[in-house]
């Protein structure tokens, strides 16, 4: 059956990182979801050679009628970062740099919990343009740049789960493209990482070996 062909194309990998967990990302005074956005902008920057737009779910249940907008990951300081992780730079530079992204992810994330995001206001906007007959009359939604920004290669969300250890995962919303849960406890991070067997471009052993990887170096930033 299609349910069948559907399972058997997902590439799932359950990968527990047992190195360290929220606690030590607490002490170095960050914020655990966004240190782990990061690692995963990070994972695809070395594996692919740029961020990709990523979409994380921000619950707006706190407004009536709220269900969720979509935190973005990729912006330019997390960009920036990310090279610097990959270039001849030192470990001062790094930090300041890693700093710089994690201000930017977490005002990212609060205004999207506070209602300030961007997606949702577009999708509004979107609709009230075909509702009021005016489609033809406007190209920002036909433009390209618009498509790719929602082209999510990475899918991705925090899925606490208290029972130890537990996780949660989806498959990736695009083709050649990941769904990444995660699921922090104090002491470890348990990743559930999908893509597709029949996109040769994706393998999600493969990243979770460069997760694991970069997951050790961000450590380094905080260690003297």
């Amino acid at each position: 059956t299609d349910l069948d062909k559907l399972d058997a194309n997902n590439d799932l990998e359950v990968f527990h990182f047992s190195n360290y967990g929220k606690d030590f990302i607490k002490s170095c005074r960050c914020s655990p979801d966004a240190w782990l956005q990061m690692s995963l902008q990070l994972t695809m920057f070395k594996m692919t050679g740029s961020i990709v737009p990523t979409y994380e779910s921000a619950s707006t249940r706190r407004f009536r009628l709220g269900r969720v907008d979509s935190i973005r990951a990729s912006h330019t300081e997390a960009l920036v970062w990310c090279r610097s992780m990959t270039a001849d730079k030192n470990k001062d530079d790094r930090r300041k740099l890693f700093e710089q992204a994690m201000k930017k992810q977490t005002k990212v994330m609060v205004d999207n919990i506070l209602g300030n995001g961007l997606d949702v206001p577009l999708l509004g906007l979107r609709e009230g343009i075909k509702e009021a007959g005016l489609w033809d009359h406007q190209d920002l939604f036909t433009h390209e740049s618009h498509s790719k920004v929602n082209t999510f290669t990475l899918s991705t969300s925090q899925v606490p789960i208290g029972l130890s250890p537990s996780f949660m995962g989806y498959g990736a919303v695009v083709p050649d493209g990941y769904g990444v849960s995660y699921n922090p406890y104090p002491d470890s991070i348990i990743f559930c990482i999908c893509s597709f067997h029949s996109c040769t471009k994706t393998d999600s052993r493969r990243f979770a070996a460069m997760l694991q990887e970069t997951l050790k170096e961000m450590k380094l930033l905080f260690i003297k």
